[in-house]
């Protein structure tokens, strides 16, 4: 979600004034993984001269499908606050964005038992946090039909799974605890194209670069075999891109109404794409 619905940071859309608020539907697809996710999202912001400061609160939910017809279900909700500061007249702005999520998870194991195709199920819960501090230079080429946007950032995150057992079937596991943190770093380049008087389309590219080498999985343990294991230990994609375009569409003299899409490129973990709606406004 930093990079689906606060791909953008939120003085990119409302010119200062007393405050604003948005609301973001954001939709997430990961083909290689089976992965569906949607984000709703609703927050609002003040302005206190050069700083402004927003929070918001949002739904969550996540559906994977896994192997031999097992599922994966993941929902709740996350909380967000964000922070801009414009450093002076000189279009840059420095942010930090911190989100918080607390999800239930729910997961259908299928697997092979004999000739037959059995099933073990288990819930669970999770956590998660992400910082993000960020730099953007709007406009530091251009002008009023065009311009060019530079973006350097850093992200830091932590998921927690909590352990659980597994019931049902004729091999159900007992899974430990997890911890996956992850770190990466990201250039940007965004040009902005005047269409039409109330219209910009921005399109947008990314170097991302992960500091952290492995992504790991919890042990686990079948019950009453005193066998288990890990999950594995896996190599990331350290260095990949992400391609990317926004429509805004000015309604009235503080409405903005964003279509976005972006497309993950040159990550052999999968390449996801990503579809947002957001309307912000001032006032």
């Amino acid at each position: 979600m930093m990079w689906g619905a606060h791909h953008r940071i939120l003085t990119d859309y409302v010119q200062p004034g007393r405050g604003c608020a948005w609301a973001v539907l954001d939709y997430r697809r990961d083909g290689r993984n089976d992965v569906d996710s949607v984000l709703a999202e609703a927050g609002a912001c003040v302005d206190a001269g050069p700083l402004r400061l927003g929070a918001g609160i949002g739904y969550d939910r996540s559906d994977t499908d896994l192997a031999l017809g097992g599922k994966q279900k993941l929902e709740g909700w996350h909380g967000v606050a964000e922070a801009d500061l414009r450093l002076g007249q000189s279009g840059a702005v420095l942010s930090a964005t911190a989100i918080y999520g607390d999800w239930n998870v729910n997961l259908r194991r299928a697997y092979l038992n004999g000739a037959n195709t059995d099933t073990s199920s288990g819930s669970t819960d999770a956590r998660g946090v992400a910082l993000r501090a960020r730099l953007d230079w709007f406009d530091v080429v251009g002008n009023d039909s065009f311009g060019l946007t530079p973006t350097l950032s850093y992200t830091w995150s932590r998921v927690t799974v909590d352990g659980y057992t597994e019931t049902g079937g004729g091999f159900p596991v007992t899974v430990g605890r997890s911890v996956d943190e992850t770190s990466e770093g990201r250039m940007g380049l965004t040009g902005r194209f005047t269409l039409a008087e109330p219209t910009t389309l921005r399109l947008r590219g990314e170097y991302i670069h992960r500091f952290d080498r492995f992504d790991g999985g919890p042990a686990f343990q079948i019950i009453g075999t005193g066998m288990g294991g890990v999950t594995g230990l896996y190599a990331v994609d350290r260095d990949h891109a992400r391609l990317g375009a926004d429509i805004d569409q000015r309604i009235g003299r503080s409405g903005v109404l964003s279509l976005s899409a972006h497309k993950v490129v040159g990550n052999a973990g999968g390449n996801p794409f990503s579809v947002s709606a957001s309307f912000h406004f001032g006032f």
